[in-house]
């Protein structure tokens, strides 16, 4: 069983945490955001590949505008063995992690500044169960010979409606051919008044090109 886990899942201790284990903290910092997920399993591999890491845009519609739903466009991707994102977030939680008896995925929320400095937002957890059906979502998208490396998802709903359907998603060499899958898959579905994101692939480009220059992704 699995022991609490409040003072990672609690933001009032997040600046607790950073100081002890020497993580800078965003506080109200902004920038391009980005999460590092990996799996720890005590007494097994502690980390265990394969980490991978995601990016959200939360605004309903095209832009960026309208309500934040979670999950309205992402995209995410299997990362190298040790990103230098988990080897800055993750791994010095390892102490804390152990003594907790924590055992699942973590996510670490991180925002990159416009001088390439990443930040802390915040860790977001699961349960062991979930975080193994994770290991085989992430296997499923993820192909070694690099051709299908990005999975995206759109949230697609239809006007008037006030829960935001369900999601499609598509699987790319790159992000833009990932949401490009996705949007054709929405396109052809025979539903009327259907809305989704069209934005996806030029919004991730640059954030995405930015963080990896930063060194974030190596």
């Amino acid at each position: 069983m699995m022991t609490t886990v409040a003072p990672l899942a609690d933001p009032a201790c997040l600046p607790d945490l950073c100081r002890e284990f020497n993580l800078p903290l965003a506080e109200e910092r902004t920038g391009r955001e980005i999460a590092i997920g990996g799996r720890y399993y005590p007494g097994v591999r502690d980390f265990s590949w394969p980490y991978y890491w995601i990016m959200h845009d939360e605004g309903l519609v095209t832009g960026g505008l309208g309500p934040n739903v979670h999950g309205a466009s992402c995209i995410r991707a299997i990362a190298s063995n040790s990103p230098m994102l988990a080897e800055r977030f993750l791994h010095p939680l390892r102490p804390l992690l152990k003594a907790l008896g924590f055992a699942g995925l973590i996510e670490a929320n991180v925002v990159v500044d416009s001088d390439g400095k990443g930040y802390l937002k915040g860790f977001d957890l699961e349960e062991p169960r979930y975080a193994l059906r994770q290991v085989f979502n992430d296997t499923w998208h993820y192909d070694r010979t690099g051709l299908y490396d990005f999975l995206a998802q759109l949230r697609i709903w239809r006007i008037g409606e006030s829960a935001f359907g369900d999601y499609v998603c598509g699987r790319g060499s790159t992000p833009r051919k990932a949401f490009r899958q996705a949007q054709d898959a929405a396109a052809k579905m025979k539903i009327p008044q259907l809305c989704y994101r069209t934005d996806g692939g030029e919004r991730v480009k640059d954030d995405l090109d930015f963080i990896s220059r930063a060194g974030w992704l190596r």
